[in-house]
């Protein structure tokens, strides 16, 4: 939703300290865009319009009420349609419209209003010329959107578009150009996708080269590093599943260190991003059987767990998944300590997951399992 509120902010003006969202202005500005204030055929009309249709957009982003929303919506409409098709505003409105679809399908899930959205963007980018600023950030927003219909309708066709589209996107977009590293992260994405589907393996190595160029364009203190570092540890990840190579492992666990160390404790991916670090030494461990990596593993299943609030979907898998290193651990040591411990973690994500039958049946076949293993 950020990116294509950035689209949609670029392709229209914002409001300023003489139009500032307030409900008062709002309604000021709708009745004098509206029929019986100015006339219809005013060449300042599509414009106000569209200036309506940001503040209406900005409350809406801001409190979430979808009348201000549909309002957006409606003024977008007209504002596209008094527009002449040769007019140099004609492609941004387009995009700003197709925006609003877009907000109004991740709101209400309305597979018309992603349609409507696809229809607009393909629109608006056709009208773009390809020596014009906003080109490359406007087949980003429509890569965007079939990306959305893949993962709606699971079409190849629409993943295969997408990524066409995000590799326009990358090649005209500058080195320099603050959006580079975004964009050629989006791609990597995609190229995942496809490798999650097809299993090609050139789709993974896709994927990985463009994380690495997206991770050297990221500087230290940006907000998206950390996120980008997991990413690439993953696809490294998935590399040495598939091929066993264990400088692969290696790298992950180093890019995957470094995206723990750069998020902040009360930051909600950070039990996530432990857990992950946790896979990776128990990984190495079972590869190579370093009691350090057990060690490790355990310690950072402990903080993941710690982190995780009692009420998180995630809170009873990352129990089990600590369960299961302590049993790694009592395999090799024979504690009797483990062994309650391992108990009593089962025991809490039993309780957290008795309301779920399907979760509750899983857990409890994999606690019979682990009871025949101890004996």
């Amino acid at each position: 939703m950020d990116q294509e509120f950035r689209l949609f902010n670029n392709a229209t003006p914002g409001p300023t300290p003489s139009n500032p969202t307030y409900p008062g202005t709002l309604s000021m500005l709708a009745r004098s865009s509206m029929p019986g204030g100015s006339s219809s055929d005013h060449s300042d009309k599509a414009g106000r319009l569209q200036t309506l249709t940001v503040s209406f957009t900005d409350r809406y982003r801001r409190l979430e009420n979808l009348q201000d929303l549909e309002a957006a919506l409606q003024f977008d409409q007209e504002a596209v349609k008094l527009t002449p098709e040769d007019h140099s505003d004609k492609a941004g409105r387009l995009q700003s419209l197709a925006v609003s679809f877009t907000d109004r399908y991740q709101r209400l899930g309305n597979l018309q209003d992603l349609e409507a959205a696809l229809q607009y963007k393909q629109e608006a980018v056709k009208l773009t010329p390809d020596d014009h600023s906003d080109k490359a950030e406007r087949l980003e927003s429509l890569a965007l959107s079939f990306t959305d219909r893949y993962q709606r309708l699971g079409n190849l066709r629409d993943l295969e578009v997408a990524l066409q589209y995000k590799q326009e996107a990358v090649k005209l977009t500058p080195e320099d150009h603050s959006d580079k590293a975004g964009r050629l992260q989006s791609l990597a994405v995609s190229f995942t996708d496809r490798y999650q589907r097809l299993g090609n393996l050139q789709d993974l190595e896709a994927a990985l080269q463009y994380k690495q160029e997206a991770v050297k364009l990221t500087p230290e203190d940006h907000s998206d590093k950390a996120e980008r570092l997991e990413s690439l540890a993953l696809s490294f990840t998935d590399r040495y599943c598939r091929l066993g190579n264990l400088r692969d492992l290696e790298v992950a666990l180093q890019y995957k260190q470094e995206a723990v160390k750069l998020t902040p404790d009360d930051h909600s991916d950070k039990a996530e991003r432990l857990e992950s670090l946790a896979l990776s030494f128990t990984d190495r461990y079972q590869r190579l059987g370093n009691l350090q990596d057990l060690e490790a593993a355990l310690q950072y299943d402990q903080e993941a767990v710690k982190l995780t609030p009692e009420d998180h979907s995630d809170k009873a898998g990352r129990l089990q998944s600590l369960a299961l290193s302590l049993a790694d651990h009592y395999r090799r040591f024979q504690n009797p300590k483990d062994l309650r411990d391992i108990h009593e973690y089962y025991r809490l994500s039993f309780q957290i997951i008795s309301t779920t039958p399907e979760l509750s049946w899983q857990a409890a076949l994999h606690w019979v399992c682990s009871l025949s293993f101890f004996g």
